[in-house]
């Protein structure tokens, strides 16, 4: 009885050291990531080899919640990133032509098989652009289409919003840059991420709107070049507020795009910076907006409406019913008035307008829209003087 008992007790002490020898080998050692797996990411202007704080950011928040499998281990591919004069080194074609062949290499020397993630910001989301574009016309055959899967954040080439689709073809002498036209919709799983009001990726399409068009700028700032506010500050749960935007009927290609709403136009961040009273910028926000969704034909809503795959240029025109201008106007300078109040402590929290900030509610129907036939001859117009700058071959500075 005795030695069955003793015998008992040594097994369970030797399964425990067992155990415990296990999960100690396992903390020294983790369990490796699968090895089909990849997740590649490149940085963008002025960062061509991302830390490992910039990695372990944008995998949480914008790969692992929808693409990447959980055992890939996200890893650094280094691209040139330069865009001479405004950084040391190659002018930006000469900068994304040799990020292209990085990338393509890298996605080559893949095993067979590997399911591989690409991640791009801002310059490097336009080498995975030439990359799918090349991938459209046949220069590049990747092993498998299947095996790949993209994730861009701030693409200067969005199809509606990205500044170098809304001026296609332009060319800036000096600066050795095309506007290179909009990210394809492959059947290529593909997530494109863009901050609203972010001027790179989300730039007005009727630029005559000079309201829009300023808070483009400083939304290029604080949403894209602001390494304390740009794309990789976001937290998984602020991504995750992204809006999915519709797209074309029919459409064959395996796109999503997301817009992350921005609450306070860029336009009044200096103010917030300046550390100007929340009253003030509550009440300034809502009648901006609607003079700055004007500029994106966004009539209905603070999200363009506009299919969000297909590529839009700049446009000349959209006027809208002027009444139904004047409708929103009031009713943005009524919410900003009860939202002052209340952060003045005038009015209760429980008056805080439901839908802040204040969303234009114009109808699309009661618009005159020029915007087709204009978007044509400001396409033209950008190509041909992009060629045409092009072939005086002007040099970089």
């Amino acid at each position: 009885m005795i030695g069955g008992a003793l015998r008992w007790l040594v097994t369970v002490l030797w399964l425990s050291f067992g155990t415990a020898c296990l999960a100690l080998t396992l903390v020294i050692n983790p369990v490796p990531a699968r090895a089909d797996d990849a997740t590649l990411i490149m940085g963008g202007t002025g960062d061509p080899d991302p830390d490992a704080n910039y990695l372990t950011d944008v995998y949480d928040a914008y790969i692992l919640p929808n693409i990447a499998p959980q055992t890939a281990i996200p890893t650094a591919l280094f691209t040139p990133e330069q865009g001479f004069p405004l950084t040391a080194g190659l002018t930006f074609d000469a900068s994304v032509a040799q990020g292209l062949e990085d990338l393509q290499q890298a996605i080559a020397a893949e095993p067979s098989g590997t399911d591989t993630t690409v991640f791009g910001f801002s310059q490097s989301a336009t080498i995975a652009t030439l990359y799918l574009d090349d991938v459209a016309n046949g220069s590049i055959n990747p092993a498998d289409p299947a095996d790949l899967s993209f994730v861009l954040v701030g693409d200067p080439n969005n199809p509606d919003g990205g500044m170098f689709e809304r001026f296609d073809g332009l060319y800036i002498p000096g600066f050795n840059e095309t506007y290179s036209g909009a990210t394809p919709d492959l059947d290529i799983p593909t997530d494109i991420y863009t901050i609203q009001y972010d001027g790179f990726g989300d730039f007005p399409q009727y630029p005559i709107d000079l309201v829009a068009d300023l808070n483009a700028i400083f939304g290029l700032y604080y949403d894209h070049l602001d390494p304390a506010t740009d794309y990789s500050t976001l937290t998984p749960t602020q991504v995750a507020t992204a809006i999915i935007e519709p797209v074309s009927p029919g459409t064959a290609g395996d796109t999503t795009y997301y817009m992350i709403p921005t609450q306070t136009l860029p336009l009044l961040e200096p103010l917030v910076q300046a550390g100007a009273p929340q009253w003030l910028i509550d009440l300034l926000n809502p009648d901006l907006r609607v003079l700055v969704d004007l500029g994106y034909g966004n009539i209905g809503g603070s999200v363009d409406p506009d299919y969000a795959n297909l590529p839009t240029p700049a446009g000349l025109l959209e006027l809208p019913n002027l009444i139904t201008v004047a409708d929103d106007l009031v009713q943005g300078a009524v919410q900003g008035v009860e939202a002052a109040l209340v952060d003045t402590g005038v009015l209760p929290e429980s008056d805080m307008p439901d839908a802040y900030p204040f969303i234009p509610s114009l109808d699309p129907e009661l618009t005159i829209n020029l915007g087709q036939s204009s978007e044509t001859l400001i396409s033209a117009v950008t190509t041909d003087l992009g060629s045409l700058l092009e072939a005086l071959n002007i040099p970089a500075f």
